[in-house]
C-alpha cells in the first residue's frame, strides 16, 4: 500500500468502504480533520471569514461527535476519556481556548482508526490548507494585484548569505513563517506516506518545492526542520542500527531536551554565549523568558497577553504550554510523549519516532503543540492509549 508511514496489518475491522475507499466512522473522522484543521487546526488562514469558519467548525464537530457515541469502549477506555474530558474542561474554563478540547475529541475518535488512515487525512487537511492559501493569491497576481508579505531590512539569507532587503511572503497566510510550516509539514507527511516506495527523485523534487518556497518565505527554521527530518529519513532507511540506537533512548532525549530549553529560557542572562544563542533564535530565547517572569507558574495557566512586557509574542512552544495551559497540563503532555516514544520503540516504529522527534524540535522556535491536526505527535497516540496496533514493524 503506497500510502502508508507503516506496514500495515490485515486487521479485518467488517468495514464497508462507501466514500473514496473510506468507511462511514473514517468519514466522520476525516470530515473533523479537514473542516476543523483548517479553521483551528494550526497557522490561520487570513482569508476565512468570521461566519464560514464557524460553519466549518460544526461541519467537522458533529460528525466526530457522532463517530465517538457509535464506538464501544472498554471499562478502562472510559475511565481514560472521562479523565481527559474533565482535564478539558477544566483546561477551556481556565484558558478560554479550544485546543485542548479538539485534541481530546481527536484522541477519542481514534480508536479503531488504521494509522496510515489518520496520516491521509493530515496529508489531505496540508494539501487543502496550502491550495486555499496559494492559489487566491496567484489569481489576485495575475490580475495586477500584489501577493501579501511583510519587508524585512539588512536580513541575512539563511542566516549566512549577507542581503540588503528581504520581502518575505505569506500568500494567504498570516505569516511567512506560516506558509514555510505547511510546506514542511506537506512535504515531511507526503515523504512517510511514501516512505517504503518513494524514489530518490522524487525526494529531490519534494526537496525542491521546498527550497522554492524559502525563497518565497526566507523561513529559517521551516526548511531547517525539513532538512533535518530529511537527514534522519536517510539514515533510518541506510542505517538501521544507528537509527535503532536513536529510537532507544528517544524517551530521555526529549526529557532532556525540554528541562534544557525550560532552563536555559529560566536563567537567561546577558552572557556572550546566551546572547549568541538569542541572536541565532531571533529573540526567541528573551522573550521567552520575560514570559516566564512576568506570568510565573500556575497550575491551569494565565492569559499571555496579561505579561504587559511590550511583546505579544511567544513562539517557544514549550515555554507557551507552561504558561498558557499550566503546569498540570504540561506535566501531562510531557509524560504522554514520553510514554508515546517509549511504546514506538517497542513497536520498532523507528520513522514515526523521528516524525515526533523533528516536531519537537521545530516546538523550541513555534507554539503549536496543542494544534492537534498539526501537531503530528497526535497521528499515534490513539493506537498507544488503547492498547492497540495497527501497523507491523517497519525494520
Amino acid at each position: 500500500m503506497i500510502w502508508s508511514i507503516v506496514r500495515e496489518d490485515r486487521v479485518d475491522l467488517k468495514r464497508k468502504p462507501i466514500l473514496w475507499g473510506l468507511d462511514k466512522d473514517e468519514l466522520f473522522f476525516g470530515c473533523f480533520v479537514l473542516f476543523v484543521g483548517i479553521v483551528k487546526g494550526g497557522p490561520e488562514l487570513d482569508i476565512i471569514p468570521p461566519a464560514m469558519a464557524n460553519l466549518l467548525l460544526i461541519i467537522g464537530i458533529l460528525p466526530m461527535c457522532i463517530k465517538i457515541l457509535r464506538t464501544s469502549y472498554t471499562k478502562n477506555e472510559w475511565f481514560i476519556i472521562i479523565f481527559m474530558g474533565l482535564l478539558a474542561i477544566i483546561s477551556t474554563l481556565f484558558t478560554h481556548r479550544l485546543g485542548l478540547m479538539l485534541v481530546i475529541v481527536m484522541i477519542l475518535g481514534a480508536k479503531n482508526m488504521k494509522v496510515s488512515r489518520i496520516l491521509n487525512m493530515f496529508l489531505t487537511l496540508q494539501v487543502v490548507t496550502f491550495l486555499i492559501a496559494v492559489i487566491p493569491q496567484v489569481i489576485k497576481l495575475a490580475m495586477g494585484g500584489a501577493v501579501n508579505g511583510i519587508l524585512y531590512e539588512n536580513r541575512d539569507i539563511y542566516g549566512v548569505v549577507e542581503v540588503t532587503d528581504q520581502f518575505r511572503i505569506s500568500l494567504g497566510y498570516g505569516h511567512p513563517n506560516a506558509l514555510q510550516q505547511n510546506v514542511c509539514f506537506l512535504s515531511i507527511l507526503l515523504i512517510c506516506c511514501m516512505s517504503h516506495e518513494i524514489k530518490k527523485w522524487q525526494i529531490a523534487l519534494i526537496t525542491v518545492f521546498n527550497l522554492s518556497f524559502y525563497f518565497l518565505t526566507y523561513s529559517n527554521t521551516g526548511l531547517t526542520i525539513y532538512l533535518l527530518f530529511l537527514l534522519f529519513y536517510f539514515i533510518w532507511r541506510y542505517n538501521k542500527t544507528f537509527i535503532n540506537m536513536i529510537g532507544r533512548y528517544s524517551p530521555y532525549i526529549f526529557i532532556l531536551l525540554t528541562a534544557v530549553n525550560i532552563l536555559i529560557v529560566a536563567c537567561f542572562t546577558g552572557s556572550t554565549w546566551m546572547m549568541k544563542l538569542d541572536s541565532i533564535m531571533v529573540g526567541r530565547l528573551h522573550w521567552a523568558h520575560e514570559f516566564m517572569m512576568s506570568l510565573g507558574f500556575s497550575f491551569w495557566g494565565r492569559d499571555i497577553a496579561e505579561a504587559n512586557i511590550g511583546y505579544e509574542y511567544l513562539d517557544n512552544g514549550y515555554v507557551f504550554l507552561l504558561l498558557r495551559y499550566g503546569v498540570i497540563i504540561f506535566v501531562l503532555y510531557i509524560i504522554a510523549v514520553y510514554k508515546l516514544l517509549s511504546y514506538l520503540y517497542r513497536k520498532n516504529q523507528l520513522l514515526a519516532i523521528i516524525v515526533i522527534g523533528v516536531v519537537h524540535v521545530y516546538f523550541i522556535m513555534e507554539n503549536f503543540m496543542l494544534a492537534g491536526l498539526y501537531n503530528l505527535t497526535y497521528i499515534y497516540l490513539a493506537p498507544a492509549l488503547y492498547e492497540v496496533s495497527y501497523f507491523r514493524k517497519d525494520g
